[in-house]
């Protein structure tokens, strides 16, 4: 099970054009700002059998390891239980401080039936989580196509839809590229490989 806890902006706006960035009228490039932070701390996960419920952290909540212990317990695990109920999975997180506490590892040995440990997770790896590489992007862009949220309520509400919507089918394509993706950092003697793949 992949999972990932990261913030989703509606400040990442991009502007695109055919004819390059010079051809691009100004006003094409004004962005209209609002009063409030578009920003919400989501976390999830992702496998061959389905996803896990979204869980979008309160705002002004400081993500700590009781706090993402409470998170593995009250959702994560749970869903994932859920999704493989023989236990059929192995837990994947990146290597954040609140992710590689003590007591979270203790968790997450005593009730997932498997973890890719800290040693065994490469650091600062984009490349390797199908999260990374395809889940984030896709959000955003499904989020986004509407044009810009102008309160965290539209935009929680868009992601949520988002969320509900997302295919198994087109998670399993995301995850297919991960054994090729393993394969291409060993290939590559460690370094970062996204160069070597196709963006969505």
């Amino acid at each position: 099970m992949f999972t990932i806890q990261a913030p989703f902006n509606a400040q990442n706006t991009r502007v695109y054009n055919r004819r390059g960035k010079r051809q691009v009228r100004s006003e094409r490039l004004l962005i209209p700002r609002s009063n409030f932070s578009r920003k919400l701390m989501v976390s999830v996960g992702i496998g061959w059998n389905g996803k896990t419920r979204l869980v979008i952290i309160p705002q002004n909540e400081r993500i700590n390891a009781a706090v993402y212990q409470q998170i593995l317990s009250d959702q994560l695990l749970p869903d994932c239980r859920t999704i493989y109920p023989r236990n059929g999975y192995v837990f994947q997180q990146d290597s954040a401080r609140p992710h590689t506490a003590h007591e979270t590892l203790a968790l997450l040995r005593r009730e997932a039936p498997s973890i890719i440990t800290p040693e065994e997770w490469p650091a600062q790896s984009p490349d390797l989580n199908p999260c990374d590489y395809r889940l984030w992007a896709y959000l955003q862009e499904e989020v986004y196509k509407e044009g810009h949220c102008q309160t965290v309520g539209e935009l929680t509400g868009r992601l949520r839809r988002a969320w509900e919507l997302l295919p198994v089918a087109l998670i399993r394509t995301w995850i297919e590229e991960w054994r090729p993706r393993l394969q291409a950092v060993v290939d590559n003697n460690g370094r970062q490989i996204q160069h070597l793949f196709n963006r969505i």
